[in-house]
């Protein structure tokens, strides 16, 4: 008789796993519709990642044309009453867009200040950019800067979606400039509108670049104030005091807790920022 109520235990067992897997593969392969859809065939991708027993999914894939590309990641996490959470990221390269749902989950009063208790307060500059493994319980978290050229307005001191508003390549001719600049100087005393320190070259070639009609520097003025924008985004990026942060999930509050911190970004000049600024660049 117990044998039989063992064999019984272990055939329902088997069962509700089968079936609670089964749920769990129509959530994850929901989360992809989008970006599968754009393939006739999982052939047709550039990968496809289903791993049940780590809850994971993942793909990514690009088209003709304009060589635009979706890239899809999600992951179920579960908590102690066997409710199912999800975490996902998702960017399309030609919208210039991405997007986490990993602030619903967050711990309780989660801010810019997780990042530097001095940070002064700016907007439309900073994302969570989410590394979701195949393994574990565990996710990390980096704050990012938003690609320039996106203009993406949000209220938001770190944003969980972003995606391309209005494109302008103001910033793409400052970092042009700077690259070909005599002077490391130069941008010290653009910033200051000192431009009476600036070598003859140098400002031949600002001259040069605010007076042709395809340009959208129109002045010097113009310039000043948009490498002090560019000053300011560089003095708050350059002192955050850690910009990764280390999620564990939380059975018991379906949430994830920060369990460490790190500083990974590298030490550079305000000339050099600028040179290796990453922008977005329109594919067609």
């Amino acid at each position: 008789m117990r044998k039989n109520y063992a064999l019984l235990l272990i055939f329902f067992t088997t069962i509700c796993f089968s079936q609670n897997k089964n749920e769990i593969k129509n959530i994850l392969e929901s989360e992809i519709a989008k970006c599968s859809s754009m393939f006739e065939t999982k052939s047709d991708m550039t990968a496809y990642n289903l791993d049940l027993k780590n809850n994971f999914i993942h793909t990514d894939g690009s088209w003709p044309n304009c060589g635009c590309n979706c890239d899809v990641t999600a992951k179920v996490f579960t908590n102690s009453e066997n409710k199912h959470f999800v975490i996902k990221k998702e960017r399309w390269s030609c919208e210039n867009s991405y997007s986490t749902n990993l602030k619903e989950l967050l711990p309780e009063n989660f801010d810019i200040n997780i990042f530097s208790k001095k940070v002064s307060k700016l907007k439309n500059t900073f994302y969570l950019n989410v590394e979701i493994p195949v393994e574990g319980n565990e996710i990390v978290a980096q704050l990012s800067l938003i690609p320039f050229g996106t203009n993406y307005n949000t209220d938001e001191e770190i944003t969980f979606h972003y995606e391309e508003n209005e494109k302008s390549t103001i910033l793409e001719e400052i970092q042009t400039l700077v690259n070909i600049f005599d002077d490391v100087n130069t941008l010290d005393y653009i910033q200051t509108e000192n431009f009476d320190l600036i070598s003859s070259s140098d400002m031949n070639l600002i001259n040069h670049f605010t007076s042709k009609n395809e340009n959208t520097i129109c002045s010097r003025k113009m310039l000043s104030e948009y490498v002090n924008d560019l000053k300011e985004i560089y003095d708050v990026y350059s002192n955050l005091e850690n910009n990764k942060i280390v999620l564990s999930w939380n059975r018991k509050t379906s949430k994830f807790n920060i369990i460490d911190e790190m500083n990974t970004i590298k030490k550079q000049d305000f000339n050099t920022f600028i040179k290796e600024l990453k922008f977005w660049i329109p594919k067609c």
